[in-house]
């Protein structure tokens, strides 16, 4: 039993370690190991929370922590997950103290590994599709759950305390919030998913903006590629440039962590040969912006809104001079989750309102948007 619990907080250790130094890979290995010595303890069989006693704090810990690594990691590399399903709700072993303001946010995180263990289940398990459909809607639902979840603490004095945790958790969010609200346009073909997908990813990348002063790059490796890439297909199909804008600014953000770490440096070259592929459709329009046109909000604090029109965006100022006022999502969930067999009552609303996806009847754009944007791009030549 001593050599299993030692075995364990080892390969955690080094889970973690190799996670701190972007090496997301053999962090899953690790992970992976440690999982199954938490199985083999019989540990994943624990239903609820009911002991304060200091070992039992220790176990609930390493369940949670090894649980939000498995998930994420999982995800990242499409890789299917070493952690079984849990009995307890994960987020529910997590302790929370008013007195360490850290504590929310380990449960906001915890929480987030709970909606990528749901994104597994249909990217990885072979599900049929009315299955499918019952997930995605059910995880959009928890997405405004979490929302309210994070909402609470950061209004508490010591919230400040951990202010840059939570803008790196917003981060995270919002990616988290795009990449479902891809699946579910993957799944279930819906307007308002393709405009809550694109609104959501712009968001996340305006946080990174915030946080690329201080950001340490295993933040940065966790979330980026399904925003980034979600936006650059509107970038193609629409010539968007305030998004072609937002993408350089991330960009160029990322550029001094480069000589820090590998990985960090595939993805800032991943980045770069998307805004390549960019670039030629703004060379001709390329002119400096209106500044009576500065003061317009290119990104729109309304969630159901169409945001920008295609090709309309030439005069709409830049992007990162006045940053946007970032949508709570915050209305009711019954007018913003579509339900499976009402796709075409909802439909006709959208169809006389412009969007920025239209109806992607471009076969080729089509197939690019159902790509599942993940690490292994960042290990191909650009």
């Amino acid at each position: 039993m001593v050599s299993l619990l030692v075995s364990y907080r080892l390969n955690r250790t080094k889970a973690l370690f190799m996670q701190n130094e972007g090496d997301m890979s053999r962090s899953w290995t690790l992970t992976a190991f440690a999982s199954r010595t938490l199985v083999s303890l019989n540990y994943h069989t624990i239903s609820k929370r009911d002991s304060s006693d200091r070992e039992m704090q220790d176990i609930y810990g390493a369940l949670y922590v090894c649980y939000y690594l498995d998930k994420i990691l999982s995800v990242l590399l499409l890789r299917p997950p070493s952690l079984p399903r849990l009995k307890a709700k994960p987020a529910d072993l997590v302790r929370l103290d008013t007195q360490l303001p850290l504590s929310a946010c380990v449960k906001a995180m915890v929480c987030l590994g709970q909606i990528q263990e749901g994104v597994l289940d249909i990217l990885v398990n072979r599900i049929g599709k009315d299955d499918q459909v019952i997930i995605v809607n059910a995880l959009v639902n928890e997405m405004y759950q979490v929302r309210a979840l994070m909402d609470e603490p950061q209004t508490q004095t010591l919230a400040q305390e951990t202010r840059f945790e939570w803008l790196a958790i917003e981060f995270g969010y919002y990616a988290l919030l795009a990449s479902v609200f891809h699946l579910q346009q993957r799944v279930m073909q819906c307007p308002l998913a393709r405009q809550e997908c694109l609104h959501a990813a712009r968001q996340s990348l305006v946080h990174l903006t915030k946080l690329q002063d201080e950001i340490a790059h295993r933040t940065l490796l966790f979330f980026p590629l399904s925003p980034f890439f979600i936006v650059f297909c509107n970038v193609i199909y629409a010539r968007n440039s305030d998004d072609y804008t937002l993408l350089s600014t991330v960009t160029n953000g990322i550029t001094r962590f480069s000589s820090q770490s590998r990985p960090v440096a595939e993805l800032h070259k991943l980045f770069s040969a998307f805004l390549s592929l960019c670039e030629p459709l703004f060379k001709e329009k390329r002119r400096a912006p209106n500044p009576a046109a500065t003061a317009t909000q290119p990104y729109s604090t309304d969630p159901t809104s169409t945001l920008l029109q295609p090709d309309a965006t030439a005069d709409a100022g830049n992007l990162l001079n006045e940053p946007p006022t970032l949508a709570r999502y915050d209305i009711p969930v019954e007018s913003r989750v579509p339900q499976a067999g009402a796709m075409g009552q909802g439909q006709a609303a959208f169809d006389d309102k412009p969007e920025e996806f239209g109806s992607l009847d471009n076969d080729l754009m089509w197939e690019l948007l159902q790509s599942q944007p993940w690490l292994g791009w960042m290990g191909s030549d650009a």
